[in-house]
């Protein structure tokens, strides 16, 4: 097993970085998940005895690598789980993606439907179609393919890899939706690499950020 990368600790909350292959919770009845891995670092590393307090403020898909943020302490799990939902947690993503968009910048807007193992494309005020936005922009072009940083507005399931599938630029070694490229770094090419947020208890104001190399190379 690799070691856990954790990237911030303190008494109410734990950011650590995530390596693709891995989910950030465990199936049940398996140990296998992000989430055990950081309790028992956690258990090991502060002496603890009994049941490890912890829980994800957000998940990252299996094939994704990037921050993940946890709460230690139910203070600041209801308080994260509050600014999550009044969107004052800000997520930023970096995405190699097939060709060159049009646009240097700007924002997608789709309707996204949670379906069997992957989101749908839907139409507004269908059944279950909940509105899905983001702000990309290209930060480099390095060949058949473009680097982008995505910074996701709302939050749902596999909506950066749907959204950007469905604008013709699926992320590189991503064939559920629709990749033709390989991508051999494990995975897919989408890191969520920086997170910035108000600390729930001491008010601090928090910034992680993880490179494009430092994640993939």
């Amino acid at each position: 097993m690799k070691k856990l990368l954790v990237v911030y600790v303190d008494n109410h909350i734990l950011v650590v970085f995530k390596r693709s292959g891995i989910a950030t919770q465990s199936a049940p009845g398996r140990q296998d998940g992000l989430e055990e891995e950081a309790k028992r670092w956690i258990k090991k590393a502060f002496d603890k005895r009994g049941a490890v307090f912890l829980h994800p403020i957000h998940r990252l898909d299996k094939e994704v690598s990037g921050l993940v943020l946890f709460a230690r302490s139910s203070k600041a799990l209801s308080r994260l789980q509050q600014m999550l939902r009044e969107r004052k947690i800000s997520r930023t993503y970096l995405a190699l993606v097939e060709g060159e968009p049009k646009e240097k910048e700007g924002e997608l807007k789709h309707f996204l439907i949670h379906g069997s193992h992957r989101a749908l494309l839907a139409a507004s005020g269908a059944k279950g179609a909940k509105p899905s936005l983001l702000f990309y922009r290209i930060l480099e072009k390095p060949g058949r393919e473009s680097l982008l940083e995505v910074r996701l507005v709302t939050g749902r399931y596999h909506q950066i890899r749907a959204q950007l599938s469905a604008w013709g630029h699926p992320v590189v070694g991503d064939r559920k939706y629709g990749s033709k490229m390989p991508w051999q770094k494990g995975g897919i090419a989408l890191v969520h690499a920086k997170l910035e947020f108000i600390h729930p208890v001491t008010k601090a104001n928090l910034s992680f950020t993880v490179s494009w190399k430092e994640a993939f190379f």
